[in-house]
């Protein structure tokens, strides 16, 4: 169901949960440099876990919001040109889920290949995020000066 909320504040909304998201992968990724291979300390993987548990909460309500706000419905109905990369973005809220889930578990497993295997995710999840983030921030600067445009005629 879409919100009645103007397409202006989502916006803005979303520029913020951005902001605190990337805040929390700065976390993580500090978390997860701070873990050594050829001595793995479970207090650090504890720290690192707590942290991609963190990001993962932030990351799934923000997902879930933008849903529940009938983003996607009202991108689609200001962009119809942008209907497969805006079904992209929802595509891969699921799969930077599936990787934060994938992260939280290794962060379990102290060990010197559950080291590597984070560092890894991490790059892979930093690339996911910010190409993500900067396509929903497009498409949401073409929505709302297409939505201007639609008010001056």
């Amino acid at each position: 169901m879409a919100s009645a909320v103007p397409l202006a504040d989502l916006s803005r909304k979303a520029l913020d949960v951005h902001a605190r998201i990337f805040a929390d992968l700065a976390q993580v990724s500090r978390a997860v440099d701070a873990l050594q291979p050829d001595e793995p300390d479970p207090l650090l993987f504890e720290q690192a876990w707590a942290q991609i548990d963190m990001l993962e909460r932030q990351a799934r309500d923000h997902f879930r919001n933008e849903e529940a706000a009938g983003m996607p419905d009202r991108l689609r109905a200001l962009l119809p040109d942008a209907a497969a990369e805006i079904l992209g973005l929802q595509v891969e809220h699921t799969e930077i889920l599936d990787l934060v889930d994938r992260m939280r578990d290794r962060s379990r497993r102290c060990s010197p290949l559950a080291v590597m295997q984070l560092a890894e995710d991490v790059a892979l999840l930093l690339d996911k995020m910010y190409a993500h983030e900067a396509m929903e921030d497009r498409l949401m600067a073409a929505a709302l000066a297409s939505a201007d445009t639609a008010v001056d005629r």
